[in-house]
């Protein structure tokens, strides 16, 4: 039997979302027909908008839809593309433009179908209210973002992929993989989904994304804030006092505060212990440091609160995180 599945684009969609589902469908309908025999295939895709005219991608790629989701009237899949952009003004823009979207997916949920979303694209899922009360995961960059605009969500940022009956989340970027090799296991089966990743070449039991993330802030517009990064980085292996801080920018601590909360959306110390560990797992990609020589070049004293710590920020021990990124950049 072939299964229905629309994949929803929209303005400025992560072009490799729209082309890597399709491809990653295909090879299954592929490996299907060589390997199983199957006459028809397994799965088909339609490339759904709210218009059918062409539009351009965040990469530039024009993007020509197949159909209107709104006249898709019965599918047994929805996979939400995500948006490329890390600008939650332009995400909300966005969201605005393609309301009319989630009224069509609680209609597709009523009926059955499984709803999954990736990257940025899980808002658009946030918005029709489907997960209200439910887990998800999101792009990391924009997770105090999601994790504000809709509270009744249990936001587990750290996961690369949650799954609440139906319903699917996916994290960042290439997580979308990850994504379709799941759906391709609910929709057909588990050993076509483990085919398909060996086919496509694709790690396929990945479980976080933290340790995938990368300190960005957006404090370059911020001479003040510029100027503190400047500081911490020069200091890093000091136990950095805000004190300290405030007075070599010549403001107060309280200004400090409400110009880091206001322009970053955090407090000068969590951004402090962000810097320290975004330097400690470059230390652990880069270097042959011990972990004591890795704690002490970031400031921390003591052993157990620097693995705790680190595990927090990235999902893995510095061990895991050594072992899985220096055999990357190694490879």
């Amino acid at each position: 039997m072939t299964r229905r599945i629309a994949l929803i684009a929209t303005e400025n969609c992560l072009a490799a979302n729209v082309a890597g589902m399709l491809d990653m469908f295909s090879a299954a309908n592929l490996i299907a027909r060589h390997m199983h025999g199957a006459e028809s295939p397994l799965f088909e895709v339609a490339l759904a908008a709210d218009r059918k005219t062409p539009f351009r991608a965040s990469n530039g790629m024009q993007i020509t839809p197949d159909r209107v989701f709104s006249r898709l009237d019965r599918t047994d899949a929805v996979m939400i593309a995500g948006l490329g952009t890390d600008l939650a003004p332009d995400l909300h823009e966005s969201l605005t433009a393609m309301r009319p979207l989630g009224r069509w997916l609680r209609t597709q949920h009523e009926k059955g179908a499984l709803i999954a979303a990736s990257c940025t694209g899980t808002f658009f899922l946030a918005e029709s209210g489907l997960l209200d009360g439910h887990r998800a995961t999101t792009t990391w960059w924009l997770a105090d973002d999601f994790r504000a605009r809709y509270p009744r969500i249990c936001l587990q940022d750290e996961k690369l992929l949650v799954e609440e009956g139906t319903l699917m989340t996916a994290a960042a970027g290439m997580s979308f993989l990850d994504l379709a090799l799941r759906l391709i296991e609910r929709l057909e089966s588990a050993e076509l989904a483990r085919l398909t990743a060996k086919f496509m070449v694709i790690e396929n039991n990945r479980r976080f994304q933290k340790a995938y993330a990368i300190l960005v802030h957006q404090g370059s517009r911020d001479p003040l804030i510029e100027k503190a990064d400047a500081w911490i980085t020069a200091h890093m292996a000091e136990k950095t006092e805000i004190g300290a801080l405030a007075r070599h920018l010549a403001v107060t601590p309280r200004t400090l505060h409400r110009r880091f909360s206001e322009t970053l959306g955090q407090s000068p110390q969590q951004f402090i212990a962000r810097r320290k560990l975004e330097r400690a797992k470059h230390l652990l990609e880069t270097t042959a440091m011990s972990q004591q020589q890795v704690m002490a070049a970031i400031g921390y004293q003591d052993l157990t609160a620097f693995r705790r710590a680190f595990k927090t920020h990235s999902g893995l021990s510095p061990v895991q995180y050594r072992k899985e990124f220096q055999r990357l950049g190694s490879a």
